[in-house]
């Protein structure tokens, strides 16, 4: 997504309006504005973060807004069509027509929002740093329409201390002071896009706000949609606990890619061992050898623990020589391949096979273009062997020459 840039206008806020005498105070206010579906949510970035957060609000029958500089994106929004596989457009469009969902990009609406959800990419720089550019942007348009009461998640990855070093100072340029007049904390995103078992619904949510309320206010919005909100003590705990979950991906994937390799030499197959030291009932997690960290954050994430101001720990660099040389194997992801094509070849030349057999042949011998032959007997049925994992489907008459048993 590029970058969010906010236009130069700034829009004049209504002068705020305090409570009638017997009128509920702020926190009931917003409370029953939440709980009754009254609370209007906006959500800046739209993308693989952002929309499926809409939908998520806009099915609990929220009035959701999508803001995002992309005028495409907004277009096949407002026509009820998805640009993500994870979001069906049929869901999508019944929202649309609903008027539950809308998209623009116009930054005004932010000025009527409740709740604002940050939702905009943390790339790196060239320099391997984070860069917040697409956070302070964001934060600076908020501030341009921010009223009183209204709550500010920030749910993009980034290093600990982004909410009350960046964000915060940000929005109280406004004249608002975060914890009396506007509220402030970050949830980190969960996505892991193509999964459909957990969903914004049953994965649970981390929220730490930069005050009591600030967190209180958070959870009990982000509990309309998720099952289990964990509230922890600050901004900065969430952040690193998102980026202690995005490195131990990290480390581990490149660990089980270094082991490959290794069984590789040695001639034993990666996927036996992974798959017993699995049995072991605690202690172990299983990672399976693969093309090594792919995905919108992984890759990027190690960059940020050690972040604060311009400084890097130590701990940090070491990381991140282990990241760069769990990315710069390409040899694994070469012979996966490799290994892929000799399956398909094996199914080809078993399939033909198969054919013959059907049409009468009484006895068929195959040849694999690599290691291993087999032989397919009439009313036989078929295997292949790969040192990788092995597939056996045998009903009957079937003998293996050359191959691993």
């Amino acid at each position: 997504m590029p970058g969010f840039q906010p236009p130069p206008t700034v829009v004049d806020r209504q002068p705020d309006r305090s409570p009638s005498p017997g009128e509920p105070g702020p926190e009931k206010q917003y409370d029953r504005k939440v709980e009754t579906r009254a609370a209007r949510i906006a959500v800046i970035g739209v993308g693989y973060v952002g929309l499926p957060l809409a939908l998520a609000y806009a099915n609990q029958g929220f009035t959701v807004t999508g803001l995002d500089v992309d005028e495409s994106k907004a277009a096949m929004l407002n026509a009820g069509q998805s640009y993500l596989d994870d979001v069906p457009s049929g869901a999508l469009a019944e929202e649309v027509r609903s008027s539950r969902l809308t998209a623009t990009g116009d930054v005004g609406v932010l000025q009527s929002a409740d709740v604002i959800f940050v939702c905009v990419p943390t790339p790196c720089t060239k320099n391997k740093e984070p860069d917040t550019s697409q956070i302070r942007s964001a934060a600076e348009s908020i501030a341009r329409h921010l009223r009183k009461g209204t709550l500010v998640i920030l749910r993009s990855t980034s290093y600990p201390g982004t909410t009350e070093e960046l964000v915060r100072p940000i929005l109280e340029t406004s004249g608002r002071k975060v914890g009396t007049d506007v509220f402030l904390a970050f949830a980190p995103e969960r996505v892991d896009p193509g999964r459909q078992d957990y969903t914004i619904r049953n994965t649970p949510v981390l929220v730490g706000g930069c005050d009591q309320e600030s967190t209180r206010r958070a959870r009990l919005v982000l509990s309309q949609v998720a099952e289990q909100v964990v509230t922890m003590s600050s901004p900065a705990a969430a952040e690193m606990a998102k980026l202690l979950e995005n490195v131990f991906r990290n480390v581990n994937i490149a660990l089980v890619n270094q082991l490959a390799m290794l069984c590789d030499r040695m001639g034993l197959d990666i996927w036996e061992i992974t798959s017993a030291a699995a049995t072991k009932p605690y202690g172990f997690l299983p990672f399976h050898p693969g093309p090594g960290v792919g995905g919108h954050c992984i890759p990027v994430d190690p960059y940020s623990p050690g972040r604060r101001g311009n400084t890097t720990s130590t701990w940090i660099s070491s990381n991140l020589q282990l990241a760069s040389m769990m990315t710069c194997h390409t040899s694994w992801p070469q012979r996966s391949c490799s290994r892929l094509m000799g399956i398909m070849r094996h199914l080809l030349h078993a399939f033909c096979s198969w054919e013959l057999l059907s049409s009468g042949t009484s006895q068929t011998i195959v040849t694999p273009p690599h290691s291993g032959s087999w032989r397919f007997f009439e009313g036989g049925g078929r295997r292949f062997d790969t040192t990788i994992r092995t597939y056996r489907n045998f009903p009957s008459g079937v003998t293996s020459s050359g191959a691993n048993p």
